[in-house]
């Protein structure tokens, strides 16, 4: 068995098992080293030796009791900083607590909430974005309102579960197709769409099988992952700040999930139809340009 496809039945096999283990694993977590870098999914974690890498938690809380030479992002937890971070930190639904000990080199950028003590020092700048008149339980909110907002929570939970599942278990591939990713973003765009539609006319097609349904669903969550990289690095490269692919790709998702909170705040909720088009046009858009980076680095290939 080629050594690519056996990369890939361990990612399905990983996958499969994260899906069906959710209850427990919100307990015990999952855990992935790569490198320098830490990686927790669905669970609590505590940082009590020095990192020299990035710090990724996603849905639990994290307690750092230990320097991180590197960034802390948390998505969907709280985080109780009690050391130094020479990196950003970045939180999103989730609280931050900077006790006096904590020190973060870089800035610090929350969607949610901060407590900071008197003796936190933040040398960079601390940014904290509110919304707090999302409110799933308001009258005033309909219930296809409301089924968009969770839906839009769950996706992005699973997006940032699958996408650096693959990411560590492809991690050459990825590298590959991160290398070149800014270049003739145009023409990759329009190659991804002309795929895109293509593939989805095949889709249609042959709906009445079980594995094309099944590979487009994969391509879409691939090409997904691949523009949340390109959105990632492009972000962090005009913030001058270190790249590394765990980051870029969470970045990247974060961007993403703000722009369809914003569509879902912009657009009164009784205009359904308008809010389904704008959200199809934004996800058409992601998944054409992941397509066109994909099929541009020949999926990772080491030869481009």
């Amino acid at each position: 068995m080629k050594n690519g496809m056996k990369k890939f039945i361990i990612v399905m096999v990983v996958l499969f098992m994260v899906v069906v283990n959710v209850p427990v694993l919100a307990a015990n977590g999952w855990e992935f080293i790569d490198g320098r870098d830490r990686i927790n999914l669905l669970g609590n974690t505590t940082v009590d030796e020095n990192t020299s890498g990035d710090v990724i938690v996603i849905a639990g809380n994290v307690d750092v009791e230990a320097d991180v030479d590197g960034d802390v992002v948390v998505v969907m937890g709280n985080l109780n900083l009690d050391a130094a971070v020479s990196g950003d930190v970045i939180t999103l639904m989730g609280k931050v607590t900077l006790t006096d000990k904590a020190r973060v080199m870089g800035d610090v950028v929350t969607l949610g909430s901060v407590d900071k003590a008197d003796g936190a020092y933040i040398e960079g700048e601390n940014s904290l974005i509110k919304f707090g008149y999302i409110n799933i339980n308001s009258p005033d909110m309909n219930f296809l309102a409301m089924l968009r907002f969770v839906v839009l929570f769950f996706s992005l939970v699973l997006l940032l579960i699958f996408g650096l599942v693959v990411i560590y278990f492809t991690s050459q591939r990825f590298i590959v197709i991160e290398a070149g990713i800014e270049y003739g973003t145009g023409r990759k765009f329009v190659i991804g769409l002309l795929g895109l539609i293509a593939s989805f006319i095949i889709t249609i097609l042959f709906c009445w099988t079980l594995i094309v349904p099944l590979v487009f669903l994969l391509l879409m969550l691939l090409a997904k992952v691949a523009t949340c990289v390109y959105i990632g690095k492009m972000a962090l490269k005009v913030s001058n700040a270190r790249l590394n692919i765990y980051i870029e790709f969470v970045t990247g998702a974060i961007a993403i999930m703000l722009a369809e909170i914003l569509l879902f705040m912009l657009i009164p909720q009784e205009r359904v139809i308008q809010s389904i088009l704008a959200g199809g046009l934004l996800n058409i858009a992601v998944n054409s340009l992941g397509i066109g980076i994909l099929v541009d680095s020949k999926f990772g290939k080491s030869t481009i």
